[in-house]
């Protein structure tokens, strides 16, 4: 604040020489003085400037200080003393109270040019700031007054003496409608004018209403701005700011859509999605001088410049990100036809015109359309609705070479208010993605590779959450001087298959410091060699694929992976559609890679052909590192419970899967090898089934009928079972198989018997001889709806207007530490000591309640005769 106190170094920061007891300054232009009389207490203006209450020139307020660093900023600008008026004096209100101007300035007509309010620095500036945004406070009871003023501000400075440093803040307004405005007023009587308003609280709703509250800084005492001559400045990239909280660009936004009367937010946020992408690529293709393409020009622009803008940025946008071309045709697309087409050309001139008219008809389509635009008059209602979007975000920067929070947590806000999930998708919550990366064992692995940055795909990676993440988590544990991630290009994989979604996840990229990162428009289940997506060939796989899709298979297209066998088991109705990506997962992931992904809990109990299938592809291609459980509350959109799995995939060649095959062959023929682990194996299945090792060789050695295994133990099931099934059933009852003798029938059912369990019991070992040995971590979300909330660090909210995760505290509740993504006592930490291949698995004693480390063969059922590799 400036002071009396300080007052003395200010005026000497000012240039304000010493003379007596006065200081003083001479304008050389203007060939007048300013004085300050320390020794009365007075502050006095040069001659020609109306000073109408001698109140303003004494040291009794400290607006006064303020007011006369105004007046001082004017005269250096250029603006002479006779224009300059103090105090004006009206009658306001109903009560008729006094109101009083701190500063007007009037042009050489006497017009009223600009009136300013005058505040201290800090908290009464930005009160009145909050009051003129709430019903225009005096700013707008002055204009009424003054109704052919053409600007307003509200302006407060700053001095700090101990850093010899003047600042000033400065809100703008506008007070001439805008051209299109006007225009589009004309066919909708809703639209308020400023010409149209009779009283301050009229002219506030229109500013409101139709203007978006909408201010300026830079256009009176910016480095490009002459006296007099006050209008918009052209916004240059080196003029964009960052967001902050007090923005409130969401609710603003909103806001914008509710005067506008626009309903479908979806629709809102998808075009908000290609505003993105044309700033996105008008930052990147503009050095910090040049004037950015991504505003709107008061005073010049009217709504086809914009939008044509628009277009051509969306174009090269798409282009450069999507790597899709966009169908544009130039404003002075006629001009430079028939410049070129002349005379006996003109035949050319034709086609060239018909097929552009074709494109536009055909192949275009509106990606700014707030509102369906079929005719004129809804062309200009849709352009005031972009205008208003396109001013809100013109000022700020998108483009960072490292992640920026509170951008990304905007985008997040945004698109949860503006994006509906559809069958089949879900968002992963930002805590669980931020709990899955901590889980993984990245210190570990990119330290092993020789700080080599690890290559990453999320091949469902809707709005990007999972490869965002990523980048944050690769980039603390691995410090180079990489500041902009150029390495995401090599490393950062995503694949999305809705448009839509693609679009948001390249946009995001962009926001969290990644956009080198790649998103490819296409089937998460295909390969894209040509784009570095092909098979064994990542060192992460992290992702939350579709599930639950009806009829899903009758729609699938995969031009260059005919190999998802595991379609087979799914009817064409069928929707179990996360199956073939956990086969995906198998084709994807390099010899040790690392997987985590969250799947429907079916898939690990369901009986199934389809389900049975993809445990076993789980089975045969990975270590169970662990099992994360979540309850109903882990989603908002859907109330399924949900498992992460963290899988590593086995080292080869040779192929695990190939030798654990060959070995149960061995036993099951018994032809167990005394050289690998065949009667290792054999021991401790039998020990499982509880069965003595020379009964079991008696078993696969097909020794006595099966009458007589009726009396055993364990396979007596499964000569229960045998007997009950049909195939045995319509045996016994076939003509054929009774006109036998008995000691033939007795051989073929005996025979039939041994193919029938065999068959169950190849299953059985191969899938013990599998997870043989291997220590899973259990992590299991608490039942209550409560309890769920605090161990997860967050809830949903549906309060109108803060739908959405609500933020619990502790922030992370039981799952990972947000300031520590190593700390020791969470669950991720349990998760990470799983892969450290110990099957003694410390359990950090805070969760014990939540985790718990189990031999995996501990959660199949050996013991019955129906086995479908269910997962307990």
């Amino acid at each position: 604040m400036i002071t009396a106190d300080n007052l003395k170094a200010l005026l000497r920061k000012l240039n304000f020489y010493q003379a007596g007891d006065c200081w003083v300054k001479t304008f050389g232009n203007l060939q007048v003085q300013m004085t300050v009389d320390l020794e009365n207490k007075e502050l006095i203006y040069p001659a020609g400037v109306v000073v109408n209450d001698a109140t303003t020139s004494n040291f009794d307020h400290p607006e006064n200080f303020v007011v006369f660093e105004c007046v001082h900023r004017l005269l250096e600008k250029g603006y002479r003393p006779e224009h300059i008026e103090l105090e004006r004096r009206w009658q306001l209100g109903h009560e008729q109270k006094s109101g009083k101007a701190d500063i007007i300035v009037s042009d050489d007509e006497g017009n009223t040019l600009l009136i300013i309010e005058c505040k201290t620095a800090g908290q009464e500036y930005n009160n009145a700031l909050k009051i003129l945004k709430t019903d225009g406070g005096q700013l707008f009871s002055y204009w009424q007054q003054e109704r052919n003023a053409r600007w307003l501000m509200l302006y407060a400075s700053d001095f700090d003496a101990s850093g010899n440093k003047i600042t000033y803040k400065e809100a703008i307004i506008n007070c001439s409608d805008d051209k299109n405005t006007v225009l589009t007023a004309k066919n909708d009587a809703d639209i308020k004018l400023f010409s149209q308003a009779h009283t301050a609280n009229e002219l506030f709703e229109a500013w409101k209403e139709t203007y978006n509250q909408q201010t300026y800084d830079g256009l009176i005492f910016g480095p490009d701005t002459t006296a007099y001559r006050i209008g918009v400045k052209p916004l240059r990239k080196r003029d964009l700011r960052e967001f902050t909280q007090d923005d409130k660009i969401v609710n603003r936004f909103e806001e914008i859509l509710r005067h506008n009367n626009v309903s479908d937010k979806e629709n809102a946020f998808n075009r908000l999605v290609a505003l993105f992408i044309c700033k996105l690529v008008d930052e990147i293709t503009k050095g910090d001088d040049d004037i950015v393409d991504f505003q709107y020009k008061t005073g010049t622009d009217d709504y086809e410049d914009l939008q044509d803008r628009l277009q051509r940025l969306h174009r090269d946008g798409m282009k450069q990100f999507m790597r899709e071309e966009i169908s544009y045709v130039e404003y002075d697309y006629a001009e430079k036809l028939f410049s070129q087409y002349k005379g006996a050309q003109r035949k050319k001139a034709i086609a060239d015109l018909k097929n552009t008219i074709r494109i536009l008809k055909f192949y275009s389509n509106n990606d700014f359309a707030f509102k369906d635009v079929h005719n004129e008059e809804l062309f200009l209602q849709n352009g005031k609705v972009l205008v208003e979007v396109v001013q809100l975000f013109e000022h700020f920067r998108i483009v960072y070479p490292a992640h920026n929070q509170l951008l990304g947590d905007l985008f997040e806000q945004l698109l949860n208010k503006g994006f509906k999930q559809n069958e089949g998708q879900f968002f992963t919550p930002t805590p669980i993605t931020r709990f899955i990366w901590d889980s993984l064992p990245l210190q570990v692995l990119t330290h092993q590779h020789g700080n080599r940055y690890p290559r990453v795909i999320d091949f469902a990676c809707g709005a990007g959450h999972f490869l965002t993440e990523a980048v944050e988590a690769i980039n603390y544990f691995i410090h180079t001087a990489d500041r902009e991630n150029r390495w995401a290009e090599e490393a950062i994989y995503g694949i999305e298959k809705d448009y839509r979604l693609a679009r948001v996840a390249r946009v995001s990229l962009y926001m969290n410091g990644a956009g080198r990162g790649n998103i490819i428009f296409g089937d998460g289940l295909d390969n894209y060699p040509d784009k570095g997506v092909q098979p064994a060939s990542f060192d992460f796989l992290v992702a939350n694929p579709p599930y639950a899709v009806k009829g899903f298979k009758a729609h699938l297209r995969l031009k260059n992976n005919p190999a998802i066998d595991v379609l087979q088991t799914i009817s064409n109705d069928g929707k179990e559609i996360e199956v073939p990506f956990v086969e995906r997962i198998a084709q994807l992931l390099k010899p040790q890679g690392i997987a985590a992904v969250i799947l429907p809990s079916s898939i690990l109990s369901n009986d199934s052909n389809s389900y049975s299938a993809a445990r076993q592809i789980l089975l045969r291609n990975f270590l169970i590192r662990a099992i994360a459980q979540f309850g109903s509350k882990t989603f908002g959109a859907t109330g399924t419970n949900t498992v992460v799995l963290f899988l590593e995939k086995y080292n080869e060649p040779p192929r695990h899967a190939e030798m654990i095959a060959d070995s149960v062959n061995s036993i099951l023929t018994a032809q167990t090898a005394d050289d690998w682990n065949d009667r290792d194996i054999l021991a401790d299945y039998c020990n499982v089934i509880d069965v003595q090792i020379d009964d079991y060789i008696a078993f696969t050695a097909e020794k006595h009928t099966v009458e007589e295994w009726k009396n055993a133990t364990y396979f007596r099931q499964y000569v229960a079972a045998y007997y009950a099934s049909t195939e045995t059933k319509n045996l016994l009852k076939s003509k054929k198989f009774r006109a036998l003798s008995t000691q033939q029938q007795q051989d073929q059912l005996t025979q039939k018997f041994f193919a029938y369990a065999k068959e169950i019991e190849q299953r059985k070992l191969e899938a013990f001889a599998l997870l043989r040995g291997q220590t899973t971590v259990v992590a299991t979300a608490p039942a209550g709806n409560n309890e769920q909330e605090r161990y997860l660090g967050y809830s949903w909210s549906n309060a109108k207007g803060s739908e959405g995760i609500r933020i619990t505290d502790p922030y992370t509740g039981a799952l990972y530490v947000d300031s520590n993504r190593i700390s020791d006592n969470t669950v991720a930490a349990a998760i990470r000591n799983s892969f450290t291949g110990n099957p003694h698995i410390d359990i950090p004693q805070p969760v014990e309640a939540f985790c718990k480390a189990v031999r995996t063969i501990d959660m199949l059922d050996f013991s019955r005769a129906k086995f479908s590799n269910a997962i307990s």
